[in-house]
């Protein structure tokens, strides 16, 4: 393991002293400053919007790195350079990982120049007083996609929540169904609207009785309905600390007629606290450099044994095809860090861990398949 670190790491100390990360970063900074400015001076459109269009110019940077990199480390990965005498499945081995490294702190300095150009254009996003840009995500669910049609039991979710002041007592809970055609109530003229219709019950663990609101859906459009804990008095009788936790059961049911409302799982969010705007976008980066990692590695196999155009593009030709695969994967689908950013929900570590595992896992594959091919052993002889 030793030799394989130390080529690693000889590799790294390559890189960075080359052009490769000084051209990424000035590409960055040229797309950050053609990127529009969407809503009004101050608003929270304007906040969220500057995040989510930066981390987007950081998915194409970071997409250009994972295929440009293999190339910068082709002649050493065919024998030409230092090694010694380790044979091409070593150095393949530790050129992956020296890239993966690299993309990794290549999405560390994107996340802080990205912060940097928030202070400057929108002061600080996390002051008391300004917009809220982001909340921490306290639960989600539903874990399958669960449509609420009014033929079968309600939908049921319990979802905690923590450190919320006692003073206010009001979470804030988003839903965001997909709203689809109900074809029985297709010829009613009094529902012909694109619209659907629920009722929310909902109440503290410790609360016997339920509470109702009615919430409407357009395509498109989540909404998100404040709930108050004030009346709540045993919940808060129960808890003396200034901040109260505990779980909040909310029901689904369908109202009258109209469309019928389908949630994906995630869709249903019990939003948290302010969240940290830095940690998030950190979290986003590292997310967009998971993302670009099994890109690294296919190119990478392919530029083993085929010219480098022909590489590129069939690196291409499998994200496209990964892309169309991705939901008939097993285990949740990989997210959007730009659109979860839009929605105003903050980044945990634990929503890196799908990518992370997949990304490891098509990567290993890679990885692990014979590098016994042509071109290497010839030039490495």
């Amino acid at each position: 393991m030793r030799p394989l670190f130390a080529l690693t790491r000889w590799l790294v100390h390559r890189h960075f002293r080359g052009p490769i990360i000084p051209v990424c970063m000035v590409l960055f900074v040229l797309l950050a400053l053609a990127l529009p400015l969407l809503g009004e001076t101050n608003s929270v459109l304007r906040r969220r919007s500057f995040i989510a269009l930066h981390l987007g110019a950081g998915a194409i940077v970071l997409m250009l790195l994972a295929v440009v990199l293999p190339h910068a480390s082709l002649g050493w990965r065919r024998g030409r350079g230092p090694g010694g005498g380790a044979g091409p499945m070593r150095r393949q081995a530790s050129a992956f990982l020296a890239h993966g490294l690299l993309l990794s702190c290549a999405a560390c300095a994107l996340g802080l120049a990205t912060y940097g150009f928030a202070r400057l254009s929108l002061g600080d996003p996390d002051a008391r007083g300004t917009p809220v840009i982001i909340r921490d995500v306290w639960g989600e669910g539903p874990s399958v996609v669960a449509p609420v049609t009014g033929a079968g039991p309600p939908l049921r979710l319990s979802l905690p929540f923590a450190g919320l002041p006692r003073e206010q007592p009001i979470v804030r809970l988003r839903l965001a169904p997909r709203v689809v055609v109900d074809r029985r109530s297709r010829g009613d003229r009094q529902f012909g609207s694109m619209e659907a219709a629920l009722e929310l019950l909902w109440r503290p663990d410790a609360e016997p009785r339920w509470r109702r609101k009615t919430v409407r859906f357009r395509r498109g459009r989540a909404e998100i309905v404040e709930l108050r804990l004030e009346d709540s008095r045993k919940m808060l009788e129960l808890q003396d600390a200034g901040r109260i936790s505990g779980s909040l059961e909310i029901s689904l049911q369908r109202r009258g007629g109209g469309q019928v409302a389908v949630f994906e799982p995630g869709s249903i969010v019990l939003l948290g606290t302010r969240g940290r705007v830095l940690s998030t976008i950190l979290r986003g980066f590292l997310l967009l450099a998971l993302g670009a990692m099994p890109l690294l590695a296919v190119c990478q196999w392919f530029s083993g044994f085929v010219s480098y155009s022909i590489a590129v593009g069939a690196t291409i030709t499998v994200a496209l095809a990964g892309a169309l695969l991705d939901p008939w994967f097993p285990g949740a689908q990989l997210l959007d860090p730009g659109a979860r950013v839009a929605d105003g929900l903050a980044l945990a570590w634990t929503d890196l861990w799908p990518t992370a595992v997949k990304a490891g896992a098509f990567g290993a594959f890679v990885i692990l398949l014979p590098f016994s091919d042509r071109r290497v052993d010839e030039d490495g002889a």
